[in-house]
């Protein structure tokens, strides 16, 4: 499961902290990776702090962080992996 958020708004972040609180009981085995946009822009201090929260949530509950931008493609690779390795493990449990 892919949440994404943007840390320039707050009404992102909100919803996807209740997706990550909500996560757990909705789909206990889900492989979650919360993915930070638009990491190209130059940070504020609300961005900044958005971001210093999520990290603490995703460790909190063991999830992945992967800060991202869609104008440079930062990002964007280690997520695709990430997902493949999402896919292949859960293939090789059904198998």
């Amino acid at each position: 499961m892919l949440i994404v958020y943007s840390p320039f708004v707050e009404a992102s972040w909100l919803r996807a902290k209740k997706w990550l609180e909500d996560m757990p009981t909705m789909v206990p085995d889900a492989r979650v990776v919360l993915v930070s946009t638009k990491q190209d822009l130059p940070s504020t201090p609300e961005s900044q702090a958005m971001d210093v929260e999520a990290e603490g949530y995703i460790v909190a509950l063991g999830y992945d962080l992967i800060k991202t931008s869609s104008v440079s493609g930062a990002g964007v690779e280690q997520l695709l992996r990430r997902v493949w390795e999402h896919l292949d493990a859960i293939a090789e449990a059904n198998s």
